[in-house]
């Protein structure tokens, strides 16, 4: 039996494992003016040009990061995800998801 391969190994190339999105990603943190019944003062937007559109709310805009996993685990993966320079997207956990799932 030598040469044989016994075990299934999952991968760690998230295109490989996730559905894969043939469309460039928008998002953006939108910021409202009073708290909402469950204590939410924020969101993430996720917009294309084909008029996709979710909006995850947030209690601080730290929590960014949890968002783009649930896009790319649920929804998939995009083809380019676009954002503005703003510090909660750079570094941090926001830049381990980005790496985790985006090429």
């Amino acid at each position: 039996m030598s040469g044989l391969i016994l075990r299934r190994f999952k991968t760690r190339q998230a295109h490989l494992r996730y559905k894969y999105l043939k469309t460039r990603v928008y998002s953006d943190t939108m910021f409202a003016d009073k708290k909402s019944m469950h204590g939410m003062t924020c969101g993430q937007g996720f917009v294309n040009l084909e008029g996709f559109l979710k909006v995850y709310p947030m209690r601080t805009k730290g929590d960014a990061s949890d968002d783009i996993n649930k896009v790319c685990i649920t929804i998939g993966l995009p083809l380019t995800l676009v954002t503005d320079n703003a510090e909660e997207k750079y570094g941090g956990n926001w830049e381990i998801a980005r790496k985790k799932f985006l090429l």
